[in-house]
């Protein structure tokens, strides 16, 4: 693949400002990241002059994106994230346009350019004229490039697949059925070897749909698609003739507590009374194991059922920081600076103080959402623990070749998403 559609200046909003003499290399940006260091401006601008570099090859300038994409989104920059997700996913396309001519000429079976044009895959958002423009922003322009299909056939780092997916495209059904395409693509390759690993990306796929179903509010098919799913794990329990193993344990925990809050949230929605979804639901509610209580509870005391255009939330260390910065548009209600109350004030989370923290707005879509973006890492990270006390990280013993600081930056990337759980779904 040619790199060169993936590093062209025109995938970038944001640029240097300050030529630096001496170039920025890998080895800066990951000190940064394990130092914890949080100026992002910093080091997204170290993601530029990494990707720039010649020698980099294809995987690893890939790496620096999901690197780059991630960092301008927890720095509450999200529409400059989707913006280069959207550029990056162009420049991905139109690489793999280039190669296919390329194989096509050498194999001398050329094929004319009215029909690439006119292929199933293409018409439904148009080609642009030249293989080889690169299909980003041009400058001056606040006009976004449309997103191009990504093929079928080409291999991503998954986590990086799905950011881009949440990064171009805006959370409706169509972006249901996206998911639902790669679920199937996901199955048709799965190997006996490759089980635990496919579990682990259908259950998170299911949490991306869960999200986009609440925030479009289509509670309907929001409680039918969780009670279809909670009824074929307790049916593959039972065929089995064994418990389910731990993995689909939690799931099943999970999307138990996760039926009842969007029933309740659909009872406060179209102001129905909530005594029988309570009656319906409080044999159900003992199933849920703590490691699903104590995601809600830790949820619910650590980030803001909504954010003001002041302020904004963020995790270090089990604590909640105030950022006077933040200025994003699309989320409102509290003020900045605004003394943050944990809405449980040491009580237990039964099922009856779920209902009052609905109708009282302190158990929100946002709080839903990040709970589900907990759920979400930590079915990734299996060194993540959630407990009554709140999260913490195990050690890990995994080693990783010393020359490849490119896969530890990443790395430590996967692992500080703990504390941008609000973030997961590229939502705000």
């Amino acid at each position: 693949m040619d790199v060169s559609y993936i590093t062209d200046d025109s995938l970038f909003l944001k640029l240097p400002v300050v030529t630096q003499e001496a170039r920025p290399t890998i080895e800066d940006l990951l000190n940064d990241l394990e130092r914890s260091k949080e100026d992002y401006d910093s080091m997204i601008d170290k993601t530029y002059y990494i990707i720039k570099q010649q020698e980099l090859g294809w995987d690893q300038v890939l790496k620096v994106w999901e690197i780059r994409l991630t960092l301008h989104l927890w720095w509450n920059q999200l529409g400059r994230a989707r913006k280069e997700g959207v550029n990056l996913n162009n420049g991905i396309y139109q690489s793999s346009v280039a190669q296919a001519k390329s194989l096509q000429e050498k194999s001398g079976v050329i094929q004319p350019s009215s029909t690439l044009q006119n292929s199933p895959s293409m018409t439904s958002l148009g080609l642009v004229t030249s293989v080889r423009q690169v299909p980003g922003l041009q400058p001056n322009s606040n006009t976004p490039a449309p997103s191009y299909p990504l093929p079928k056939h080409l291999s991503l780092r998954h986590s990086l697949l799905i950011l881009l997916l949440r990064l171009k495209s805006l959370p409706n059904m169509n972006l249901v059925n996206e998911y639902y395409k790669l679920t199937y693509q996901l199955r048709l390759k799965s190997t006996p070897l490759s089980r635990d690993d496919l579990a682990m990306k259908l259950i998170n796929l299911s949490y991306d749909i869960i999200v986009i179903l609440i925030v479009t509010k289509n509670y309907t098919t929001l409680v039918s698609y969780l009670t279809s799913i909670r009824h074929e794990l307790l049916v593959l329990g039972k065929l089995s003739g064994s418990e389910l193993d731990t993995q689909y344990q939690q799931y099943l925990s999970n999307l138990t507590l996760m039926l009842v809050l969007c029933e309740l949230l659909a009872d406060n929605y179209f102001k129905t009374p909530t005594t029988d979804t309570v009656v319906k639901y409080t044999p159900i509610f003992d199933e849920v194991n703590d490691i699903s209580k104590n995601s809600l509870r830790y949820v619910l005391q650590n980030i803001y059922p909504s954010v003001g255009t002041t302020g904004k939330t963020q995790i270090q260390d089990n604590q909640l920081s105030i950022d006077e910065d933040y200025d994003d548009k699309e989320t409102s209600t509290i003020e900045n600076n605004q003394k943050f109350v944990d809405p449980l004030d040491g009580s237990p989370l039964e099922l009856s103080n779920i209902v009052q923290l609905i109708e009282s707005g302190a158990l929100s879509t946002r709080i839903i959402c990040s709970t589900l973006g907990l759920w979400d890492i930590a079915t990734s990270n299996d060194k993540l623990v959630i407990s009554e006390n709140g999260i913490h990280l195990e050690e890990s013993d995994q080693q990783t070749d010393d020359e490849d600081l490119i896969q530890k930056s990443i790395n430590l990337i996967s692992t500080n998403w703990h504390k941008y759980v609000y973030k997961v779904y590229g939502l705000e």
